[in-house]
Formats: structure tokens, C-alpha cells, sequence
């Protein structure tokens, strides 16, 4: 059923039943110590000092601001802080200034690992990762393949970067893929530009900011009813005909395997 038609009220969605968590804060009112709880629904208190943090998931959501969670993940990012932290600081920073508690006690810094598809391994986009873990923070486990899928069918065909605040020149790209190393590689070839090119660390901050706000834009849509699914996943489809079989994935198999025609002698 599609996640529009579920129709689901601002409060099934902000305090929606769910697996119940006592965050025991530290004093230094950063880390914490999750405790499983089978107490029901209390009402979120926070604080340092020993206090306890009762919270239920998935956790509460209001509309934030698109505009702030684009800036906020581009800086984190030029801050040398990675593509996935730069999402993640920017999503659980905003949610941490609606909310406080059980936000301000996630370590953004958690998510560091993802930048370079997950310490350089050019696996999925790290801005993508701290993307989904904070849709799986907050939507319900039966709407985040619709959120999700979204997110990632848009990514694959984006023109990055669209958020440009400098004046530094390079084309946009599309990656055709949600991999890091195929996302990164297309803009570097198609422009003529090395690894360690100031304008290639320009470009993922700038889309890092892209992928916050997209994030903030479909989450807002969600939590009033009006998400609605435009995009779909590419290039896989002439692919599983024959290997739905021996075959798993949703990206594009065309950008590094080459087309059908290409690779087999029908």
C-alpha cells in the first residue's frame, strides 16, 4: 500500500508505538547507554547528570528546514568532517534544536566512517548513509522502503551539485549509479580534474547539502501526507529479465557492466 494512501495522522507518526529505549545520559550530556525497557509511552525528559531519557521508536519528527539542513551538511563537510557526518550533522542537528533529547545525545561523529563510501572503500554514497539511518530513526520499518527508495532512485539520476554557494567552475554530473566510486569518477573524468582537485571536494559538499535537503523535503512530505514516490530505479531492469536469478540489486547495471548488447553474444 502506498505510503500516502496509509493516510497517517501527525500523531501515529510523532508517537507512534514502538520499541521503548532508556538512554542513561552522562554527565557530559553526550554519550549514553541504551538499556532495552518495557515500560509504555512516558513523555521525553533530558538532561545530564545521571537523569534517565525515556523515548520510544521511532522517534518524534516536525518539518524542519530544508534551507538549514543544506547549508549546515555543506559546512560540516568542508569542515573536513566527510559526506556522511556532513548529513548527519546537519538532519540530528536540527532535529536536536526541535527536540533536544534523545537528538542531543546522538554523536553525529558516529557516521564519520561512511565518507569515501564507508573510509574510502567507494561503496554507497557516505551522504546517502547518514541519510537512511536518520529515516530509520524516524519513520515506522513498513514506510522506510518507500522513503528510502526515493531517496536513492532520485540520487542515481541527480545533476550534482546543485547547491553551489562558491564560485568555483566545474560541470554537474550524473552519476547513473549510487556508488561513491562511479558518483565520484563520473565527475572527475568529465571534468578534467584529479582526485585531490580542490573543485572535487566542492562538489561533494555541495552534495552532501543536496541529500540533507532532499531528505528534510521528502520527511516534511511524509509527516503531512503528502509523499508521493516520482522516481524509479534505472538500468537494472533489461538485466534481471535473465538474471532474476543471480542477480540482486536495484542500481544501474549498465554504468559499469556496459549494455546488454555490449556483453553478451545473443
Amino acid at each position: 500500500m502506498a505510503v500516502k494512501e496509509k493516510e497517517l495522522s501527525r500523531r501515529r507518526f510523532i508517537k507512534s508505538a514502538g520499541a521503548t529505549l532508556a538512554v542513561t545520559a552522562l554527565s557530559a550530556g553526550v554519550g549514553g547507554l541504551l538499556t532495552g525497557c518495557s515500560k509504555p509511552e512516558e513523555e521525553t525528559t533530558g538532561g545530564a547528570n545521571g537523569q534517565t531519557v525515556e523515548v520510544t521508536w521511532p522517534l518524534g519528527y516536525k518539518p524542519l528546514n530544508p534551507d538549514k539542513a543544506e547549508e549546515m551538511a555543506y559546512n560540516s563537510y568542508k569542515a573536513g568532517n566527510g559526506c556522511a557526518q556532513g548529513v548527519a550533522d546537519a538532519l540530528l542537528g536540527l532535529a536536536a534544536e526541535e527536540y533536544g533529547a534523545p537528538y542531543s545525545y546522538i554523536p553525529p561523529q558516529m557516521f564519520n566512517v561512511g565518507k569515501g563510501g564507508i573510509v574510502g572503500w567507494g561503496a554507497s554514497c557516505g551522504a546517502l548513509l547518514g541519510a537512511v539511518f536518520f529515516i530509520g530513526l524516524v519513520a515506522p520499518q513498513e514506510d522506510q522502503a518507500a522513503i528510502v527508495n526515493e531517496l536513492m532512485a532520485w540520487y542515481q539520476q541527480a545533476s550534482f551539485p546543485y547547491y553551489k554557494p562558491s564560485d568555483m567552475e566545474f560541470k554537474q554530473t550524473v552519476a547513473d549509479s549510487t556508488l561513491c566510486h562511479v558518483s565520484v569518477t563520473r565527475f572527475l573524468q568529465e571534468n578534467n580534474l584529479e582526485a585531490n582537485a580542490p573543485e572535487k571536494a566542492e562538489r561533494c559538499g555541495g552534495l552532501s547539502g543536496d541529500v540533507a535537503r532532499k531528505t528534510v523535503e521528502l520527511l516534511n512530505a511524509y509527516v503531512d501526507n503528502q509523499f508521493t514516490a516520482v522516481h524509479k530505479p534505472q538500468g537494472a531492469e533489461t538485466c534481471t529479465t535473465c538474471h532474476s536469478n543471480d542477480h540482486q540489486g536495484k542500481d544501474n547495471c549498465v554504468t559499469c557492466h556496459g549494455e546488454v548488447d555490449e556483453i553478451h553474444d545473443f
